[in-house]
């Protein structure tokens, strides 16, 4: 449905995915989104199409938030007798704890288009003991 018109679209959509919108300007704004993760795609970038035409807009055209995590991992071996130890480890994902954020929503029209509304997981660590025989 044409989101100016409320018209239904009756072409055939052969791109694998969603109508795409015409493309106007530059996709990503350049914000970080540490800063403000409310406009990571500029939403004036993109027009809406005539009915019943696609729009020029590619797919990949925009490029999500840079993704920074390090995963680290400790680990000491003690032997306990000739054919049995005990391991003892500690693991860190995302060890300096950095926000992740998801990729914005894409969906030209929406109320959340071009905003990060997710990040990925924060720090998480383990601690583990295994017995080997």
């Amino acid at each position: 449905v044409d989101p100016a018109t409320g018209r239904n679209y009756t072409f055939f959509n052969r791109n694998g995915g969603g109508i795409r919108p015409n493309l106007v300007g530059t996709p990503n704004s350049g914000i970080d989104p540490k800063t403000d993760r409310l406009r990571f795609l500029s939403s004036s970038a993109f027009a809406v199409q005539t009915v019943n035409t696609p729009g020029n807009a590619a797919r990949n055209i925009a490029y999500g938030p840079k993704l920074f995590n390090w995963n680290l991992s400790l680990v000491k071996r003690f032997t306990i007798t000739e054919g049995s130890s005990l391991d003892l480890r500690l693991e860190a994902f995302n060890a300096f704890n950095n926000v992740n954020f998801a990729n914005p929503a894409t969906s030209f029209g929406s109320a959340n288009f071009g905003n990060i509304t997710s990040a990925a997981d924060p720090r998480q660590v383990q601690v583990a003991i295994r017995y080997r025989f």
